[in-house]
């Protein structure tokens, strides 16, 4: 996510968001704790930047956090992977 985030500073595309993962953390406990999802101003800045397919990576975001996540991270994932698929 750190990548993320400084890829979007580099393009001027993020200004600080509160309220997902963009934000940042203090420590490596901290940002495990948080959500892999941003919020919906990061998300298609994200999408735009990298060129990313939202449906496709939702899906792999999906199955990653199946075997390596809590499962409501799953089943958010899951949730947006269906949403984007049916859109």
């Amino acid at each position: 996510m750190v990548t993320d985030r400084r890829l979007l500073l580099r393009l001027g595309l993020f200004y600080g968001c509160y309220e997902c993962c963009m934000n940042g953390s203090n420590s490596l406990d901290e940002s495990d704790c948080n959500s892999m999802v941003y919020c919906c101003e990061c998300d298609p800045k994200l999408w735009w930047a990298c060129k990313l397919d939202p449906a496709k990576r939702a899906k792999a975001l999906a199955e990653f956090s199946k075997k390596h996540s809590p499962k409501h991270e799953a089943s958010e994932w899951e949730r947006i992977a269906n949403a984007l698929a049916n859109s």
